[in-house]
């Protein structure tokens, strides 16, 4: 039975999903209480955060929550997963494989500047097996992302084993700039609160955020792993 409440808009482009209006207005009122489920941290990599005015935080989901409303939190995390394997399984996999869909990870960022170009299962490397850095992209175009002659191959992420989709819900709701860029497909997407977007973890969907100009960008995230490797 169809909820009343909420009304999706589904959009694909080059196994690039976009959801709009993916949980009901309950739902994501909820997923925004997770912004306080844990603690936030700067992830030891990143060397972006210099002062108060450009940051880049990040909190973990899966097992750590720091708060009393724990049993909450995985309500919560559980709602969106379920709705997440719904889409992937009757819009992206088209089959009942998704109940081989396990979420390798999971948590919150928040942010307001650029996110450098990235490929969640793997990173690359030169032929000195140097890691190779991709750059960041700018406010506009495709063209900004660097070095892809030099890299030689691509390494499995040790904790991405078995990776498979990737899936981004924006929580923010007043944010201009962001934008999630997939520079090799030429496409790009606008973060607005309670739009979901799944793509492949794989190095084929390289992918950055554009600087955020106004506000703040808050994004739940999550990764999806199976070892069926006929999933994609």
């Amino acid at each position: 039975m169809n909820n009343p409440e909420i009304n999706q808009e589904i959009n694909s482009f080059k196994q690039i999903f976009v959801v709009k209006n993916f949980l009901t207005k309950t739902e994501i009122r909820n997923a925004e209480q997770l912004l306080e489920a844990g603690q936030w941290q700067k992830p030891a990599s990143d060397n972006t955060q210099s002062n108060d005015d450009k940051f880049y935080w990040w909190m973990p989901l899966l097992h750590e929550h720091t708060n009393q409303n724990k049993n909450r939190d995985f309500q919560i995390l559980e709602n969106i997963d379920t709705k997440t394997k719904d889409i992937l399984n009757k819009h992206v996999i088209n089959s009942a494989i998704n109940n081989e869909l396990y979420v390798k990870n999971c948590g919150i960022y928040s942010c307001n500047i650029a996110r450098p170009y990235y490929a969640d299962n793997s990173y690359p490397v030169d032929s000195d097996q140097k890691p190779v850095v991709l750059g960041n992209p700018d406010i506009q175009g495709f063209d900004s992302i660097t070095n892809l002659d030099k890299i030689k191959q691509w390494n499995i992420r040790e904790w991405a084993t078995e990776l498979k989709y990737s899936c981004m819900l924006f929580l923010s709701d007043e944010t201009e700039g962001g934008n999630l860029v997939f520079p090799e497909h030429e496409t790009e997407v606008t973060p607005e609160r309670n739009k979901l977007v799944i793509f492949p973890s794989t190095p084929d969907y390289i992918h950055g955020e554009r600087p955020v100009i106004k506000g703040v960008k808050n994004c739940y995230c999550s990764w999806y792993a199976s070892n069926n490797q006929d999933l994609i």
